[in-house]
């Protein structure tokens, strides 16, 4: 590299691709990607730097590329390229108008060393060939600058628990680039999330730490692999660098390792990108580019590159369909997380990603036990992005995004394409949930619907777990394809529901297990208001509402009753939980299980009467139990087509995967990546995240398989600990 620099340093008239140009003068010539020597000063130290820094030339490039493929990755920077930038490069945090990214340099860790990578994720750039982990392990930290990239952060604004906060932007994550994968010619953008400051970190310092890094990167490949629209991590890198943080804002601050996660997506371009241009809000806020249409349209005529099919359609309507396709992908891909038992948390407008992606992994969670209010983020107090508040929310999230389009969306266009969601969305769940539960055919069908509903419902009151509960489902289909083959009879289909209702019982949460997730609720939807004082301001605000407004300074009523309908909902909440404690607390086990038992065996009747309607020949009274002549009692299995049921099993095994990042799963990997430095936990679960539908990894196995001290595999192959009940994530990372 030395005698490179050199070669370099000697050729000062000649004319040279520089990869840092842009971080070092502003003679950068766009079409040729190109900068005159002469305009640079050629000292000493700034050879030293870019020595340090940066891989420059294509002189160094051919010196070193044989070390590792990452140089030679082709880029195509088309974002800012085509879209104004902040050129300043100031670091402090400040307001940016009339641009869509600020220029950027990360900001080098002590040691980077990398935790684990994905070879499917990394793959997507067009190269197999990683080098060493500490070669990786500079480029994605930042340390190093990969060639052909350039460092920008992205400037957006968004709606926070339902508030316009004004400009928010980029505060820990940095675009590094596009990549076009030279086999496939699919476009990538590459971005580093911890890297450092930039313009929008407000008071924070642009970092991300080991805890929320390894959780973004693992959650990422997670979706992937259940076969849900999703962003991708590439690698995660820690380093000895630390920060301090306060994981539960309760006073207990603490040293972290800074972390860095590298993400891929074709684009990270959400729904707040646009809301940059949003005159002042109810909040006093305003969008940084306020009033800028000019920029605007620029934007979303950029957008509509990443939608091909509607480039060439006359302006009046490419816009309509444009929002139209957004609309129908942020439908299905809500639906996808309600059907694997995923809660975002944290589903703010600059959360949403305008591909339909999912985005932005803080503190989310997949549902142990049922409850269609689970709340995974410690911060969301009021339950405004619950599981069963998320279709709402995403839908609430696109009228915002509608608005944030005039004039070039029109109001009327906008409702219109938001009115189609809820059937969108009705259809593409009720969809999965065909294929989840084996329901066979399609279309309208009133007993399929009640039958899934009625499902949750008995989930609901007996705690079960979600994943486990459809694990159950699909090995109860799959053994009667078993059975089917090998003509057994009535008997035997008999044990294969009896052992369904058993499973089901036995993913019932215990009495102490509901009490403690009760407290954990308790603990999560903290007041800020006197409970009187609640009830005394929704009565007023029901009966008298300018009374309500002048109260408060005369503040917009419907701002007055989002805040108090949140302190409303926080009360109810809290009311439940304490009064289900109090329950609890007198229920035996026993009980408890008896009764779970109970309402499952009605349930798994209705199951069983309508799978079996989808045979022929099939008898529907069912034979005794203490019918040993069963065989001969003309109920033996005459199902539909082998094809037909092998392609039942096949879709509710594609649909129930075995294996999720449950919290307790990732919490385990985290400790042992944080107190020991062991990152094996880490990749293993990577590992177990990459095929989630393999049947290897179902729980219903005897306690000498499955072992919660085990170090390999079966670690994970257990139901959740007790203390998994109690975890909490904020949005502290």
């Amino acid at each position: 590299r030395a005698q490179c620099m050199n070669q370099i340093y000697k050729s000062a008239t000649s004319v040279l691709i520089l990869n840092f140009v842009y971080s070092t003068t502003g003679a950068y010539n766009h079409s040729k990607k190109t900068i005159p020597i002469r305009s640079i000063s050629f000292a000493p130290q700034l050879f030293q730097k870019l020595k340090n820094r940066y891989v420059v030339g294509n002189l160094m490039k051919s010196a070193i590329c044989d070390s590792s493929t990452l140089e030679s990755l082709s880029f195509d920077n088309r974002n800012l390229e085509l879209l104004p930038i902040d050129r300043s490069q100031i670091p402090n945090s400040r307001q940016v108008a009339g641009a869509i990214f600020s220029l950027v340099d990360p900001t080098p860790v002590e040691n980077p060393v990398l935790i684990a990578k994905s070879q499917s994720a990394l793959g997507l750039l067009g190269f197999k060939n990683y080098g060493h982990d500490s070669e990786l392990a500079k480029y994605m930290s930042g340390n190093v600058i990969i060639p052909g990239s350039r460092p920008a952060a992205h400037v957006y604004c968004g709606f926070q628990f339902g508030s316009f906060a004004g400009q928010l932007g980029d505060g820990a994550t940095m675009y590094l680039g596009e990549i076009i994968n030279s086999e496939t010619g699919m476009r990538w953008e590459l971005q580093l999330k911890g890297a450092g400051k930039t313009p929008f970190s407000r008071t924070a310092d642009g970092r991300k730490v080991l805890r929320s890094s390894v959780r973004e990167f693992l959650a990422s490949e997670a979706i992937h692999f259940l076969n849900i629209p999703t962003t991708r991590a590439a690698t995660c890198v820690t380093s000895d660098s630390t920060v301090e943080r306060d994981p539960l804002y309760n006073g207990s601050v603490i040293d972290e390792r800074c972390t860095i996660v590298s993400r891929i997506a074709p684009n990270f371009f959400r729904f707040g990108s646009f809301e940059v241009f949003l005159p002042t809000q109810s909040t006093g806020r305003a969008g940084p580019s306020a009033g800028n249409e000019a920029l605007k349209q620029q934007l979303l005529d950029h957008m509509l590159l990443y939608f091909p099919d509607i480039v060439d359609i006359n302006s009046t309507l490419r816009y309509k369909q444009f929002f139209k396709q957004v609309v129908e992908r942020t439908a299905r891909l809500v639906a996808l997380w309600q059907s694997v038992g995923f809660v975002h948390g944290v589903l703010n407008t600059d959360n949403m990603s305008i591909m339909g992606l999912t985005i932005d992994y803080g503190p989310f969670g997949f549902m142990e036990h049922f409850d269609p209010e689970f709340v995974p983020n410690g911060s969301d107090s009021s339950a405004r992005y619950s599981y069963k508040q998320q279709p709402a929310i995403c839908k609430w999230n696109l009228h915002k995004f509608g608005e944030a389009l005039s004039p070039f969306l029109t109001k009327e266009d906008a409702a219109s394409a938001v009115a189609a969601y809820d059937q969108i969305y009705d259809e593409y769940y009720g969809m999965l949930m065909r294929e989840k539960f084996g329901l066979a055919g399609g279309g309208e069908d009133k007993d399929g619907e009640e039958l899934v509903r009625n499902f949750f419902g008995v989930m609901e009151k007996t705690h079960c777990d979600f994943t486990d509960a459809f694990v159950a489902l699909t090995e109860c289909q799959e053994e009667l394809l078993l059975l089917r083959r090998a003509g057994t009879s009535a008997a035997a289909v008999e044990e294969v529901f009896v052992r369904l209702v058993a499973k089901l019982v036995s993913r019932c949460a215990s009495p102490s297990n509901v009490i403690a997730a009760l407290r954990r609720k308790m603990r999560i939807h903290r007041m800020s208001m006197q409970p009187r004082e609640v009830q005394q301001l929704w009565t007023m605000i029901e009966s008298n509402p300018e009374e309500a407004s002048l109260l408060f300074g005369g503040a917009p009523i419907e701002v007055i009753r989002e805040e108090i309908a949140g302190e409303k909902r926080k009360l109810d909440m809290l009311m439940a939980a304490s009064q289900g404690i109090e329950f609890y607390q007198e229920v035996a086990v026993e009980a408890k299980a008896e009764g779970d038992r109970s309402q499952w065996q009605q349930w798994v009747d209705r199951y069983r009467t309508r799978i079996m309607s989808q045979f022929t020949g099939i008898v529907e009274k069912r034979s005794s139990k203490s019918d040993n002549n069963a065989k001969d009692s003309g109920c033996a299995i005459e199902m539909m087509s082998n094809g037909q049921l092998e392609e039942i099993v096949r879709n509710m095994r594609a649909r129930n995967p075995t294996f999720v990042l449950r919290n307790w799963i990732a919490q385990d990997a985290i400790e042992h990546a944080e107190k020991a430095q062991d990152f094996s936990k880490v990749q293993m679960v990577l590992k177990m995240l990459e095929t989630p539908f393999d049947v290897r990894f179902g729980t219903f196995k005897s306690s000498s398989e499955s072992s919660k001290d085990g170090s390999g595999e079966e670690r994970y192959l257990v139901p959740p600990p007790d203390w998994a009940e109690s975890l909490i994530c904020t949005c502290s990372s």
